[in-house]
């Protein structure tokens, strides 16, 4: 990593209503378990 680097961003990596996110994501965001499917594929 570099510090002071252009390319770092203020920190954001989504905003609300980003079109990236889609309709399961955004159920597991809201229900605050959107770390559970990382947590499945470890076990």
């Amino acid at each position: 990593m570099l510090k002071d680097s252009p390319n770092i961003r203020t920190g954001t990596a989504t905003v609300k209503n980003d079109p990236r996110i889609l309709p399961f994501g955004r159920i597991l965001r809201r229900a605050k378990i959107n770390e559970l499917p990382q947590l499945i594929n470890v076990i």
